[in-house]
């Protein structure tokens, strides 16, 4: 009997621990967006770019963005974006996009704990698994990097671990087909929680949630990112066509079909082997020991590390947030009796790698150099330069303002549409995006110096406006 209570209270405090381990580090990722936004560090790409189509959507136009040459859902699939359409009914902006996006990253923390209790593994391993997640550096990268959908998906992965190992066969089926909803890509996450249905005898439910996410997958890729786009290229005949050197879409599935070796011989490349390598290690190595479950981050990696995009080939930026929660699923129900026997190996495991991973790759950890914030000076003539765009005016903005600019049709990121916009700003302190520069940046500011009026100097921020 004593024994039993010391467990009980080893468990509570276990759990207690748990909570206010999460709300710390929860409280310090929504710290990190609210300096970003305030100290003007946040992007058009992708953060103006998000707030514009949730503000569209709210005012009805579904999707619609000034960014690309096509409604949004021809380049992503992206459902869980209508959630934020009635907080935006109410005056919600792009901090309460990444406020919200960095609470519901750490939250994932707690049902990663209880799946983990619920699949057997000790209180230090379950302790271990949390450490190991919140401290994932990959993790931070992508809450670091504005907002992204995905970044959030862990919450109702690990949350469907849960209801598979409780045994909650109709909650696990509805949490496991709502990581859909977070992005195309995260059909892997679905598939893997379907195969950890089928190693717990949830045969049917396995079944039923494959079916429905394959079939769903197909027909958003196939069908309505196509319709979409209207014929127009995808990014990923811009990120994958060289691997079969295609020209158009169709080109790149048919000669993917003709040439599949092409995929295994970049996948197994040195460079590529070294970043597969370097974030299995630092995110969740245990997860080797389950392959049937693991297998799922493959193809999902080769997503990545193919393509062409420095940032998404090296897994940087929130490029690996998808991947983050196969690994977690495969480490936390592999099946290893001498481990579960002695739970502190265990733990060591899951937790070790992922403080190497925060002190080396991290950029909330301290081999990272943070930029400088703005003097206060400059953050009021931000503020005040902003101020003067009226509402519904189209704006061509330096990317580090954008997000402040994006509430309306027509808002571009500098120099995009400058000659036709009704409004420039820009930042001389501030980020400039390389797609900007290579767009031109520094020869269209000193154009449109010549011939439009400067309406507002003030620490570097400029407000532009053609003459009358």
């Amino acid at each position: 009997m004593a024994r039993i209570r010391t467990e009980a209270t080893f468990g509570r405090v276990a759990w207690l621990s748990v909570l206010a381990g999460t709300s710390i580090a929860t409280a310090c990722f929504i710290s990190v967006a609210v300096a970003r936004w305030q100290n003007n560090q946040v992007s058009a790409f992708d953060l103006a770019f998000f707030d514009q189509i949730i503000w569209n959507t709210a005012h009805g136009r579904p999707f619609e963005a000034s960014f690309i040459p096509y409604n949004f859902l021809g380049q992503h699939a992206e459902p869980i974006l209508l959630a934020f359409v009635p907080f935006y009914w109410l005056g919600a902006g792009p901090l309460f996009l990444t406020v919200t996006q960095n609470i519901a990253a750490g939250a994932a923390a707690i049902p990663l704990f209880a799946a983990t209790r619920r699949c057997g593994l000790a209180i230090p391993v379950a302790i271990a698994a949390v450490i190991a997640y919140l401290l994932n550096g990959y993790l931070h990268r992508g809450l670091e990097f504005d907002f992204h959908p995905e970044v959030m998906v862990a919450l109702p992965a690990f949350s469907a671990a849960w209801a598979i190992a409780a045994g909650r066969r109709k909650t696990a089926v509805a949490l496991a087909l709502s990581t859909l909803l977070f992005k195309e890509d995260t059909v892997f996450i679905t598939l893997a929680l379907a195969a950890l249905m089928a190693t717990s005898n949830f045969r049917r439910e396995a079944l039923v949630t494959a079916t429905l996410a394959i079939v769903y997958v197909v027909l958003v890729v196939l069908v309505v990112m196509p319709l979409a786009r209207d014929g127009q290229p995808s990014d990923l005949l811009q990120r994958y066509g060289y691997l079969v050197g295609a020209s158009d879409d169709a080109g790149l599935v048919k000669g993917l079909l003709r040439e599949p070796w092409v995929l295994p011989q970049h996948l197994f490349a040195a460079g590529s082997l070294r970043i597969i390598a370097g974030f299995v290690f630092m995110t969740a190595p245990l997860a080797l020991l389950n392959p049937r479950i693991a297998a799922f981050v493959v193809p999902a990696l080769m997503v990545s590390v193919l393509s062409s995009h420095a940032p998404q080939h090296a897994l940087e930026l929130h490029y690996a947030a998808s991947l983050i929660p196969i690994l977690f699923l495969a480490a936390i129900s592999a099946p290893s009796g001498i481990l579960r026997a002695s739970p502190w190996p265990l733990a060591t495991a899951f937790a070790a790698p992922a403080v190497v991973g925060f002190l080396l790759i991290s950029p909330f950890g301290p081999s990272h150099s943070s930029a400088t914030p703005p003097t206060a000076e400059h953050r009021s003539a931000v503020l005040a330069a902003v101020s003067l765009i009226p509402d519904g005016a189209r704006v061509s903005a330096q990317s580090n303002l954008l997000a402040r600019l994006s509430h309306r049709q027509g808002a571009y990121e500098f120099p995009l549409n400058a000659v036709t916009s009704d409004w420039v700003v820009v930042d001389r302190y501030g980020h400039r995006s390389s797609q900007s520069i290579d767009a031109g940046f520094d020869a269209e500011l000193a154009h449109l110096r010549t011939e439009w009026d400067v309406v507002f100097e003030r620490d570097g921020v400029e407000v532009l406006r053609p003459r009358d």
